[in-house]
């Protein structure tokens, strides 16, 4: 995987004025991508970051994730170094969430040394996904555990915890499918 986390302003902009990239993409109203639903979905945190190489459908168009990602990076960039920070690009918070979760699982696939990948693995214990998967949406409540689950085992590198698969069953009640989730 690429560090795409390691391109530094220089690497991404050569030669570009802030205020230009943040007007233009104001004009072009890129807002409007950031605010849709689809970013606040929990599925959505977790096929992209489980996925190796995840495609979004747009407007008809695919697009590849490291494209959005590097276009998200870029308004990030501008929007830090903008006072005050420009209303229409501040929706780049969920998408923002999403590219730290595909990172960090990125991180947990490479091969390093084991302490590092102890350290790593903290990033997606049970506390740590429940914590960051509160504020995300998930249509039927059932989701939110099988995400969570498959989250959780999909980032273990050293199988500490590898808990019992179970197939999704939405036939089974939502206190079923929490009780397989904390049974596991």
């Amino acid at each position: 995987m690429e560090d795409i986390w390691a391109i530094t302003w220089d690497d991404l902009m050569p030669g570009i004025h802030v205020d230009s990239v943040i007007q233009s993409a104001l004009e072009a109203d890129v807002g409007s991508i950031y605010r849709d639903p689809w970013f606040t979905r929990l599925w959505i945190v977790q096929e992209v970051s489980l996925s190796k190489h995840p495609l979004i459908l747009c407007s008809g168009q695919e697009v590849p994730w490291k494209e959005l990602e590097l276009a998200t990076r870029v308004f990030g960039k501008c929007i830090q170094r903008k006072a005050p920070q420009p209303e229409g690009l501040r929706c780049i918070e969920h998408a923002w969430d999403i590219m730290i979760a595909r990172s960090q699982y990125g991180l947990n696939t490479r091969s390093t040394t084991e302490s590092k990948l102890i350290q790593m693995d903290q990033q997606w214990s049970l506390g740590n996904v429940a914590w960051h998967s509160r504020s995300k949406h998930c249509k039927d409540d059932r989701d939110r555990a099988y995400a969570m689950l498959s989250l959780i085992s999909a980032g273990n590198s050293l199988k500490v915890y590898v808990p019992e698969p179970f197939t999704p069953n939405y036939k089974r009640s939502v206190e079923w499918a929490y009780g397989e989730f904390w049974l596991r």
